[in-house]
């Protein structure tokens, strides 16, 4: 009788067990089969392109755990970049007529060219106009199209370049992506511009030289992005011009910007004046005549926003007037920016965002994390006010003297710690 009474408690433990351990059993097989439900990490959102910002708000999680997650009210709906081993090139070559030595301006040849290659299908089947590798191109004044979709330009490791100062404006950069005359049929949509080598005409690479042509000026740029979607600019070097390396304006949306080396600018290492959607990552920018960064709406009457801009893991060098600035007319809404893991190492950090807008939109939702600055700089370095939503976090900054921050007016600040 005991024995037997031994045997039924053995089964009973069993069943308690059985049922505490089927749950469980629901639960990991749930997650296993409904993996989209589960929250992405980190690597694979920054691999997405995503950018988070605006309002943070704790959700429940009803189709994993049953825990709780943070959703951000500004996650930017950037896709995930199609990779280069899934879209199927039609290529077209340069051909040998047009002067690859550098001797001859070959501004209109080049043009002509690309006018004869078709657009591509979509963004899984593109064109590509292919450059031969060590071509030296001569330009007397910019390569400006517009209207061109689902097209690459691949350099090859070309070179194009000015060999005198014809001008000093925009219509003297390298690369022009723009609505254009004559026609003026419209902007440019999913055109990347990979492996070049890109030579402005300044005859001091990396000095601000204000004025206008041929002593000065500012708006020639290495690739000027002024309008129109989905542009990826990559893997290029960059030096001599007298403006900025890389702009975007015209309200010009998802663009990537990344691991270029842009060597030496008379002005910005990239500036924006109106666009959204701006990834800027792993770019070198090292002699700056102005600043590495500026976002600066030109617009009296509010039509140049720009919105959910991430700077994250490029380098910098030297720079005379800031390293980060997001100032212009104050009529135009900025909003989203994030300065993360950056790191400066020819100058400090010191950072103006500093607008008084009367009635109109505050900078708001500013971040500034993980970034680092090699060279003491006077206080304060992260100069702050008017800003809505402001984290100024775990960067690390030697002083000369003052402290790392100062911020008046701002509201939702995260100030600190930092290292």
């Amino acid at each position: 009788m005991d024995r037997l009474s031994t045997l039924g408690k053995k089964r009973l433990s069993a069943i308690i067990l059985l049922l505490i351990a089927l749950p469980l059993i629901l639960i990991l097989v749930k997650q296993q089969t409904n993996t989209r439900s589960r929250a992405a990490a980190p690597d694979q959102l920054e691999a997405e392109g995503g950018v988070l910002g605006g309002n943070a708000t704790i959700q429940a999680d009803v189709n994993a755990s049953g825990g709780q997650y943070i959703l951000f009210a500004g996650q930017t709906p950037t896709p995930t970049p199609v990779s280069t081993s899934l879209i199927a090139y039609t290529d077209y070559v340069v051909p040998p007529t047009i002067d690859k030595t550098g001797t001859t301006d070959t501004k209109q040849a080049q043009l002509n060219f690309f006018a004869s290659v078709p657009n591509g299908v979509d963004s899984t089947h593109q064109s590509r106009i292919v450059f031969p590798a060590g071509g030296v191109y001569r330009i007397d004044a910019a390569l400006r199209f517009g209207n061109r979709h689902f097209i690459t330009f691949e350099g090859n490791g070309a070179t194009i370049k000015y060999v005198s100062v014809t001008g000093t404006n925009e219509n003297y950069s390298l690369f022009y992506l723009s609505n254009s005359p004559p026609n003026w049929n419209g902007p440019n949509s999913y055109v990347t511009i990979h492996n070049f080598t890109l030579i402005g005409s300044s005859p001091q690479p990396g000095v601000y030289l204000s004025g206008t042509s041929p002593t000065g000026g500012e708006g020639q740029h290495g690739v000027l992005i002024g309008d129109g979607n989905n542009y990826e600019v990559y893997g290029n070097t960059i030096k001599g011009v007298w403006g900025d390396g890389l702009y975007v304006g015209g309200g010009a949306d998802t663009i990537w910007l990344h691991n270029n080396d842009v060597q030496s600018v008379g002005r910005n290492g990239l500036t924006i004046t109106s666009g959204s959607h701006v990834i800027i990552d792993h770019n070198n920018f090292t002699k700056n005549g102005y600043m590495p960064f500026d976002i600066e709406p030109n617009s009296a009457t509010g039509s140049e926003p720009s919105s959910f801009i991430n700077f994250h893991n490029n380098t910098t060098g030297t720079w005379t007037n800031a390293w980060f600035a997001a100032d212009g007319i104050p009529s135009n809404d900025v909003h989203d920016v994030i300065l993360d893991s950056n790191h400066s190492t020819g100058k400090s950090l010191f950072s103006i965002v500093d607008i008084v807008n009367t009635g109109g939109p505050r900078r708001s939702n500013f971040t500034f994390t993980n970034n680092a600055g090699d060279v003491a700089g006077a206080g304060p370095i992260f100069r702050m006010a008017h800003v809505d939503g402001l984290i100024i976090k775990g960067n690390t900054q030697p002083l000369s003297s003052g402290s790392l921050t100062s911020v008046t007016d701002s509201t939702s600040v995260i100030n600190g710690p930092n290292p």
